[in-house]
């Protein structure tokens, strides 16, 4: 019931949520310990007790995704035993179309080693099954072996311009899968040589190649991405080294709010020991890694990372590179962590301050300038509210937010609350 009550807790401070204006992040000494006993847990201070709280629904998440997993996979090998069994027996006619089956069956709970094992098979066949083999098998290589060549060694040198439909101008609608989505039913021709010139373009566009690649509107997000490519951070992906690729490939997910695919993509970056990133693509990595498991997070979907890694994250890719573009956003989301997820007003301000220091020039200076006055008001320090407000006025002096201050030079939409570390009445 505790619990509960503090899950409770967590939703009424939700309209607080104004001082995000993105993401939040901060380094909760707590969030790391094992769950506290209940006579332990009053002891806690408030912020201790809601780091825990968002623990245990962090840890409740991984349990419930890997109980659904595990029931899948269980059906996936039922399934796929089926598959082997009539294969033993199958005419040589039918063995293509039930290897194809038994790939997809794999493919479609991530059990990549056997899904690539049969289509391997499949794309040294020479009839109808070997290009729809190379699709998924393009896709496994790349996105779970992150085998950047073999990868570009199953596709075909061209596409039969027969079969070829004109990708950006077809009437009719070829469709484009994404990586490691699976058709509901068989792919016409078109489709195929379709999808096969869409992961040729992909395999141009993470080389750093140009391409003249473009989709119709039945395409995956994936794919209009790559149509019209416009990237926040150009340089750090004109950067050469060996993990150029995986970067690039990265930021065209994070362009499609494929959070879960640039987390597992910044992680090979940051951590594979074979790759030499820049320090500037390590402190992409780490910014973009973080950014992905919070809005994952944020949306109540299952995350490798928790929000102690978060903050972490953030810290990391300041630390790899103080002079990245993107270093003020990342003092500013850690603080923003900080005070949304753990209410730590302390460790937030103290990091926003950091960055009118350093980072003056930021596009979240202006947020976090503001910030520091809220906070300060909305636990009722008045005096060092209004020397912060003023100091923001300084700053910014055409702001937007300068029309929310009131006469008193405060905040008018804030009123006052008790500190959660203070004496209770």
């Amino acid at each position: 019931m505790r619990k509960l009550c503090w899950v409770l807790l967590l939703a009424a401070l939700a309209p607080w949520a104004f001082l995000a204006f993105g993401e939040t992040a901060k380094k909760a000494k707590t969030v790391g310990k094992k769950l506290a006993k209940p006579a332990d847990f009053e002891s806690l201070s408030e912020p201790e007790r809601r780091a825990i709280v968002l623990e245990q629904i962090a840890q409740d998440q991984h349990k419930k995704r890997d109980e659904k997993q595990k029931a899948e996979r269980a059906g996936a090998l039922k399934s796929a035993a089926k598959l082997e069994a009539v294969l033993k027996s199958a005419s040589d006619d039918e063995k293509s179309a039930l290897l194809y089956e038994l790939g997809v069956t794999h493919l479609q709970v991530n059990n990549a080693v056997p899904a690539l094992r049969a289509f391997r098979q499949l794309a040294d066949s020479p009839d109808e099954w070997d290009d729809r083999a190379r699709i998924h098998l393009f896709d496994v290589l790349l996105y779970d072996n992150l085998s950047l060549d073999d990868a570009a060694d199953v596709l075909p040198p061209a596409v039969d311009p027969l079969r070829r439909t004109s990708v950006g101008n077809s009437s009719g609608s070829a469709l484009l899968l994404a990586p490691h989505q699976v058709s509901d039913k068989p792919l016409s021709p078109d489709a195929v040589a379709a999808n096969l010139a869409a992961r040729r373009a992909l395999l141009e566009f993470i080389n750093g190649q140009p391409t003249t690649f473009a989709a119709n509107s039945g395409g995956a997000p994936i794919w209009s991405a790559l149509c019209n490519w416009k990237p926040e951070f150009a340089d750090v992906l004109d950067e050469k080294s060996d993990a150029s690729w995986l970067v690039r490939l990265a930021e065209l997910h994070f362009a499609t709010n494929d959070h879960e695919t640039v987390a597992a993509l910044a992680s090979a970056v940051v951590a594979d020991k074979k790759l030499h990133p820049t320090k500037a693509q390590k402190s992409f990595a780490y910014f973009r890694r973080a950014q992905a498991a919070y809005q994952l997070h944020a949306t109540m979907r299952p995350a490798e990372r928790g929000l102690k890694e978060i903050v972490a994250d953030y810290a990391n890719a300041v630390k790899a590179e103080k002079d990245a573009p993107w270093a003020g956003d990342a003092v500013f989301l850690q603080g923003n962590v900080l005070w949304n997820q753990f209410q730590d007003d302390a460790a937030a301000i103290k990091l926003w301050k950091e960055l009118l220091a350093r980072y003056p020039r930021s596009a979240s200076a202006e947020n976090a300038g503001y910030n520091i006055g809220v906070l300060y008001q909305l636990y009722g320090a008045s005096d060092k509210a209004k020397a912060a407000f003023r100091d923001f006025r300084d700053r910014f002096p055409d702001s937007r937010l300068l029309a929310g201050l009131n006469s008193d030079g405060l905040a008018a939409h804030i009123k006052p609350i008790r500190h959660p570390d203070s004496p209770k009445p």
